[in-house]
């Protein structure tokens, strides 16, 4: 990991939050963060450990 964060695959993750319905307002009501961070996070941007596992909680916990 760098100073600047790590990056995901994008992509990948956007495609998941489609697969389960998720608007990216959505997962960032869900996360707490942002609608900006989900974008980011799509963009491959980079991110910070803690969110990067925050997020990827929301996306396989049960919804609701």
């Amino acid at each position: 990991m760098g100073k600047d964060g790590i990056r995901i695959n994008g992509r990948l993750f956007a495609d998941l939050r489609k697969q389960l319905g998720l608007t990216q307002i959505d997962l960032a009501n869900r996360s707490g963060y942002s609608e900006r961070v989900i974008r980011k996070a799509e963009s491959g941007g980079p991110l910070r450990f803690d969110t990067i596992r925050d997020l990827s909680q929301c996306l396989s916990g049960p919804s609701g």
